[in-house]
């Protein structure tokens, strides 16, 4: 997959959903490693292009179903915190399957790609060390405890 898919729309939205979803400010993640919301277009290069296309479009919807889902006719990275909140709240909360999956997929990708993190799994006391070769476990930043 091209890595430019993630155009400057899908971009805002998605680093928009990210600062409403990622508990980012609740931990201190590694400082050379990017935000969570950067780090999503290099996950999706390395899947099928058609979830990498799916997921722009999924990012598309979150942007402009405001429109359908809110009384304010503004795109979702304009809304202010509270009702990005609020906005999102409705897709949890809904009794339509289909928006609570919605949401879930996007907190799907942004929730692995922050706590693969190995400050946020030191911050966790997460100790990956019986998953993985103890090499590849290294090389990812783990540490002897």
């Amino acid at each position: 997959m091209a890595a430019s898919f993630l155009t400057p729309r899908r971009r805002r939205a998605l680093e928009a959903l990210a600062a409403r979803i990622v508990p980012e400010a609740a931990f201190r993640r590694s400082p050379e490693r990017p935000p969570v919301s950067a780090r999503v277009e290099t996950f999706l290069s390395e899947t099928r292009p058609d979830l990498a296309r799916g997921f722009g479009h999924l990012l598309l919807f979150f942007e402009y179903a405001t429109f359908l889902f809110t009384p304010r006719f503004r795109r979702f990275s304009a809304l202010p915190p509270a009702a990005q909140d609020r906005y999102l709240a409705g897709f949890e909360r809904s009794r339509f399957y289909w928006r609570r999956a919605l949401l879930l997929a996007v907190k799907v990708v942004l929730m692995v790609l922050f706590y693969e993190d190995p400050a946020i799994e030191a911050a966790l006391g997460y100790d990956r060390r019986g998953l993985l070769p103890e090499d590849e476990w290294r090389a990812r930043g783990g540490t002897a405890a």
